[in-house]
């Protein structure tokens, strides 16, 4: 993916805004393109072929992807099937930000049309909302000074369900209640930034525990 993005900028992908183009893209710059085997695969050809006579793109070779012992979710062509969609809007942090104001954001399709493949599954959706969408709009509010917007964000937080992890695993040992996904990063937060820096002193959990050792 690092030689995909040096062969394919972002702001090449933004600036075609359409789906079908920036899908022919990916595939077609990742040197998946021959692999891809879906109904759509001449269209898509077609189209790549056009993109890279106008655009003097070059592609890399097929053989820079791994897919021996890898799991069929994780495959290449599945995840650029996903980085399509996730991409394919003509406008994604304004598609993100009504995502948030959504009562019914969970169910929200991360593909085009009811005619895309949904390729992606309701706990990796949480997983792109919890990582990317929630914290990337929360910085777009902060910075264009948003408030209403960033609560409605730390709302959202509170109704994803909590992630499951390791990390989250330790924490569950011990007698926490209010689990959400709001409430499984700010454990995560503290694990990476307090626990493992062991700065128990600047900690307020951590001061209290010492307090009571003593």
């Amino acid at each position: 993916f690092d030689h995909l993005a040096n062969l394919l900028p972002f702001k090449l992908l933004v600036k075609s805004g359409k789906y079908k183009e920036i899908k022919a893209l990916l595939f077609g710059v990742s040197g998946l393109i021959d692999r891809y085997k879906e109904e759509d695969k001449q269209q898509l050809v077609h189209e790549f072929d056009y993109l890279r006579k106008k655009l003097n793109l070059q592609s890399l070779p097929t053989e820079s992807w791994k897919f021996g012992r890898v799991r069929p979710a994780n495959s290449p062509l599945v995840r650029m099937d996903q980085l399509s969609q996730l991409i394919g809007y003509n406008r994604l942090m304004q598609y993100w930000i009504e995502c948030v104001k959504s009562s019914n954001f969970e169910t929200l399709p991360f593909a085009i049309s009811s005619n895309e493949t949904q390729v992606l599954s309701t706990s990796f959706r949480e997983l792109i909302f919890i990582n990317a969408v929630f914290p990337t709009v929360f910085a777009f509010a902060h910075f264009h000074e948003l408030d209403d917007l960033k609560e409605q964000v730390l709302e959202k937080f509170q109704k994803l369900s909590p992630e499951k992890n390791s990390i989250i695993k330790q924490w569950k040992s011990l007698p926490l209640k209010s689990w959400s996904a709001g409430y499984t990063q700010a454990l995560l937060h503290l694990t990476q930034n307090y626990c493992k820096q062991k700065k128990c002193l600047n900690c307020s959990i951590g001061n209290s525990i010492l307090r009571t050792a003593i």
